[in-house]
């Protein structure tokens, strides 16, 4: 039962995250051919760039389960701030090589001139997330390990069908659109995520739990 009460949570927060991705991918699809090839492969790149955030959060949930088992509630907060700035450290320099390198990066995965015009794009736009990302990984990670998914799951939910679907479909239609207005609507809603985990943290303060 307990393990339940944890795991289906982050199971719903998951499988609703992927599910937005997907719809962003077929809104882009709807954009042309160019856009959705570009797109393809900043996808490939963006998988390589969150792989330290994903890591952080795995190891951010363990820590923290370790320390708060043990009653040190103090040590876990310690462990997910000093792997968020840690993570964010990496996140700069992802973000600088994005920006600035699209074009290179892109040209790993393809040799057509206007798909890594369109790859670059997307990245412009979607690169911030290398930063923030890592924040908001790390909070998910902590609540993951205090066993509080529910927190997790809301935010998921909220983030992928009122925030992240959305602007992709607003910006999209904009009039001369390109890939690096759909690329934003990522690092966007993860500013949402990131308020909406201090409200969480600020709650657990006030309830004396951290």
């Amino acid at each position: 039962r307990k393990i339940l009460r944890v795991g289906v949570p982050i199971a719903l927060q998951e499988t609703t995250v992927q599910i937005s991705f997907l719809v962003i991918n077929s809104i882009v699809n709807g954009m042309g051919l160019m856009p959705s090839a570009g797109d393809g492969v900043a996808q490939k790149l963006v998988s390589f760039m969150l792989l330290v955030p994903a890591s952080v959060m795995q190891s951010v949930s363990a820590f923290v389960a370790h320390n708060v088992g043990a009653g040190k509630h103090k040590r876990a907060f310690q462990g997910f701030y000093t792997a968020m700035l840690g993570g964010g450290a990496v996140g700069v320099f992802m973000f600088l090589f994005s920006f600035f390198g699209g074009e290179l990066l892109s040209s790993i995965f393809a040799s057509d001139v206007e798909v890594i015009t369109q790859s670059a794009a997307y990245l412009k736009g979607f690169c911030p997330e290398c930063i923030l990302t890592c924040v908001l990984f790390s909070s998910i990670g902590y609540f993951n390990g205090r066993g509080i998914s529910i927190p997790v799951m809301l935010q998921g939910i909220t983030s992928a069908c009122l925030i992240r679907i959305p602007l992709a479909l607003f910006f999209s239609h904009l009039p001369n659109t390109n890939l690096t207005f759909v690329g934003i609507s990522t690092p966007i809603t993860t500013v949402y995520g990131i308020c909406f985990f201090m409200i969480c943290f600020a709650r657990l303060k006030k309830k004396g739990q951290m």
